[in-house]
């Protein structure tokens, strides 16, 4: 699924596809689709860890900014920690990308 973020906050679902494990030509068929319908290229990318979407960008749009998924970041290091620490560790990595500078979030690692 591809969702699109307008500038006024408003989220639209711009195309639902079936694929094959979300590889690499799956995500390149998927964009060089959005784009024959006009879908000029977006600013930025947002996605999860799988590897197709990142390099199916290389392949149709490589000047796109790509930026990791805050939530699967944080899912995923949490999975690393012992259970009896998640919680804590839950609220203090939800901070982070809610900071409204760099140095902020610096310092909220810390």
């Amino acid at each position: 699924m591809v969702l699109a973020a307008l500038s006024n906050g408003q989220k639209i679902v711009v195309a639902v596809v079936p694929g094959h494990r979300e590889s690499t030509a799956s995500w390149s068929a998927v964009l060089r689709d959005l784009k024959a319908r006009g879908l000029r290229a977006p600013r930025l990318v947002i996605g999860d860890g799988h590897l197709g979407i990142w390099a199916g960008l290389r392949n149709v749009s490589p000047e796109v900014e790509k930026q990791r998924c805050w939530n699967h970041k944080i899912l995923n290091v949490l999975d690393q920690l012992p259970t009896r620490e998640q919680t804590a560790a839950k609220s203090l990595l939800c901070q982070i990308p809610y900071a409204p500078t760099h140095r902020e979030t610096e310092r909220r690692q810390a």
